[in-house]
């Protein structure tokens, strides 16, 4: 405003008063809301807090892989506590409010799954399936390879893919990115990339691993993706 010619200066002092009377306005509604349902808004605000303890601890639960299973187990219990108090102070809320206090899925029901999931893929195979495909981006095609020959995954950089899981031949020449599994998706709703392969490294304990090439799927000329399918080696 102090550099507006003055048909401009008028505009912007219109915009500043009727900011000014919108942030009154916003003042004024919280004070009648807190008034009204300021019990309510408290509560919320108490399941927030509890959400995001259960953050921190899901992160330390996947990140920290050398973890005692006593550690492991005080940080459940936690999360269990922190559920059933969240369920309570729910049940104090209007519905409305009730649905969007709600996360999306419980944070130790997810650790559970997850876990479920991948033992259930060892009783069943005796091995955790990786899938994976090869592109133009990556430095040798996986149809160079063989059934039986092992390939490294880790995280690594690939075009424009930033932190996936890549895997590299022995000369660690980019062969391809592992992807999480359609049927993992459907077990567990909402479960991201990054977070499939958090609760992956978290379940086998390491971040660097073997795989085994049990299928390498034929090209098909209108893909330009080249799939394949490996075990993962402990």
């Amino acid at each position: 405003m102090e550099t507006a010619d003055a048909s401009t200066f008028k505009e912007l002092d219109v915009i500043l008063e009727i900011a000014r009377g919108i942030r009154q306005s916003i003042k004024s509604s919280i004070a009648d809301w807190t008034d009204i349902i300021g019990e309510e808004i408290e509560t919320v605000e108490k399941i927030e807090t509890l959400n995001f303890q259960e953050e921190l601890m899901t992160q330390k639960l996947r990140q920290d892989n050398n973890s005692k299973m006593d550690q492991d187990d005080k940080i459940m219990e936690q999360l269990d506590h922190n559920q059933k108090e969240i369920l309570t102070l729910l049940k104090k809320l209007p519905l409305s409010l009730q649905i969007s206090s709600k996360n999306p899925q419980s944070k130790i029901d997810t650790i559970e799954n997850v876990n479920k999931f991948l033992q259930n893929q060892i009783e069943k195979n005796g091995y955790i399936e990786a899938r994976g495909f090869w592109d133009k981006t990556f430095e040798k095609d996986i149809l160079e390879f063989n059934v039986g020959d092992k390939l490294t995954v880790q995280q690594g950089d690939v075009g424009k893919r930033t932190g996936a899981m890549v895997a590299y031949d022995k000369d660690l020449k980019s062969v391809g990115v592992i992807i999480n599994s359609g049927s993992f998706q459907n077990k567990i709703f909402g479960l991201t990339y990054s977070e499939y392969f958090d609760a992956l490294i978290s379940f086998i304990g390491i971040s660097r691993f073997q795989i085994e090439l049990t299928e390498i799927e034929d090209p098909d000329p209108k893909n330009n993706r080249h799939y394949f399918r490996g075990k993962i080696l402990k």
